[in-house]
C-alpha cells in the first residue's frame, strides 16, 4: 500500500511542476500510462516531463499491477461457481463437477464426466462482470450511447486504447483510476486461463496410447538401445510438458541440476542402476549438517530417531506440486530424468529424440 501511494504521491508533484497538471490529471495519467491503454488524451509536452515519463512509466507498471493483485483473486473466488449454481437457466449446464483429483478415475471417464462449458464460463465471469462494470460508468458518468459504452469497455479492457473515446469528466477521471488496472489484469487473466483449459482439455483427448510403443522405443535406444528398458512415469511426464511447451528445455535443466545438486553427497551404493541417486533421508541429513540446521554432534540414526520420524508421523498430506516453505531456507524438491523431447511440426505427435 505504501508503494503505491508513493508512486502517485512523487509522480503527482513532478508532473504538476513539469507539465503544470493537477493532482487528478497526473494520476489519471499514471494509471492510464501504468496499464498500458494510452488514451492518447493526455501527454507529456516538456522534454523533462517526457524523459521522467520514460522511467516512471516502467516503475509504473510493476507496482500499480502489484496493488491491484488482491482485487485478482477475487474475481477469481469461489463467487463464480455460487453465481452459476443461482441461475436456473445455466445450472443444468454448467454446474456438473467431476473430482479430477481423484486418480481412480480413467482419462476416459474424465473425458465423459468433465464439464468445459463450465470451466470456461468460470474463466470469463469475473471479465464479463468488470466489462459490463466500465460500460455502465461510460454510460452513466460520461454519457455515451449504450454502442460507444460496449466499444469503449473492450478497447479498455484489451489495452487497445484508440483514443477516439475517453473520460473527460472528473468523475469519470477518478473512476478510470480504480478500474483500469482490474479491466486489464482481468481480461489478460481470461486469456490466459481459457488457454490453460483448452491446453490440458487438448492433453486428455490426445491417445498417447496410439504412440506408447514408439516412445517406448525411443527410451529403449537412448538407454543404450536395451529392449527390457522401460518407460517411467516421470519421463513420460516431462516429454508431454516439453512436447506441449509447457516446460521448456533449459527450465528443465534448470530444475535438474538442483536435483542434482541435493544429491551431490551421495555415495556410489546408492547410484545402483541409475545415473543420478534418489533423495535419500541419508542424503537430506548431511545437507541440513552442512547448512548447520543440525548439531555436528548428532548423528544420522539419532536425527532419523529423534526427528526425522516425528517430522514423517505429524507432516500433513499436501498434493504433488505444493509450495515447500522452510524459514529462511526455502526448498524445492523435483526429481527428474534426463533425456530430449521436441515437437513435431503438426504439433500432434510427440517426436523424441
Amino acid at each position: 500500500m505504501f508503494r503505491i501511494f508513493a508512486y502517485y504521491a512523487l509522480g503527482a508533484i513532478m508532473y504538476g511542476r513539469l507539465e503544470g497538471w493537477g493532482i487528478m490529471d497526473s494520476i489519471y495519467f499514471m494509471t492510464v500510462t501504468a496499464t498500458t491503454v494510452g488514451y492518447g488524451d493526455l501527454s507529456p509536452a516538456t522534454r523533462f516531463g517526457k524523459l521522467f515519463s520514460v522511467f516512471y512509466s516502467i516503475l509504473g507498471f510493476t507496482v500499480v499491477m502489484a496493488a491491484i493483485a488482491p482485487l485478482l483473486s477475487f474475481l477469481q473466488g469461489s463467487w463464480r461457481e455460487r453465481l452459476l449454481e443461482s441461475i436456473p437457466l445455466v445450472r443444468r449446464a454448467f454446474v456438473r463437477k467431476v473430482d479430477l483429483s481423484d486418480m481412480c478415475l480413467t482419462i476416459h471417464d474424465v473425458n465423459k464426466q468433465i464439464n468445459y462449458p463450465r470451466r470456461y464460463a468460470l474463466c470469463l465471469i469475473g471479465p464479463l462482470l468488470v466489462f459490463a462494470l466500465v460500460a455502465l460508468v461510460a454510460f452513466a458518468v460520461e454519457g455515451f450511447g449504450l454502442l460507444d459504452s460496449a466499444y469503449f469497455s473492450l478497447i479498455t479492457m484489451s489495452t487497445i486504447g484508440y483514443g477516439d473515446l475517453s473520460p473527460a469528466s472528473k468523475l469519470g477521471k477518478a473512476m478510470a483510476i480504480v478500474y483500469l488496472p482490474l479491466a486489464v489484469v482481468a481480461l489478460a487473466d481470461a486469456i490466459s486461463r481459457v488457454a490453460a483449459v483448452t491446453t490440458r482439455r487438448t492433453l486428455r483427448r490426445r491417445d498417447y496410447a496410439a504412440v506408447a510403443d514408439e516412445m517406448l522405443l525411443r527410451n529403449c535406444v537412448r538407454n543404450g538401445r536395451n529392449p527390457d528398458f522401460s518407460l517411467r512415469e516421470a519421463e513420460f511426464l516431462v516429454a508431454v510438458l516439453l512436447a506441449n511447451d509447457i516446460l521448456d528445455s533449459d527450465t528443465l535443466n534448470a530444475i535438474r541440476r538442483q536435483f542434482r545438486n541435493m544429491v551431490r553427497n551421495a555415495e556410489q551404493s546408492d547410484f545402483q542402476n541409475a545415473s543420478v541417486p534418489p533423495l535419500t533421508p541419508k542424503m537430506a541429513y548431511a545437507e541440513l549438517v552442512e547448512r548447520r540446521r543440525v548439531p555436528a554432534d548428532m548423528d544420522f540414526d539419532q536425527w532419523y530417531k529423534e526427528e526425522w520420524i516425528p517430522r514423517v508421523q505429524a507432516a500433513p498430506v499436501l498434493p504433488l506440486g505444493s509450495a515447500i516453505e522452510v524459514p529462511n531456507f526455502p526448498l524445492q524438491i523435483i526429481n527428474m530424468h534426463s533425456f530430449s523431447v521436441t515437437k513435431s511440426p503438426n504439433n500432434h505427435a510427440l517426436n523424441l529424440s
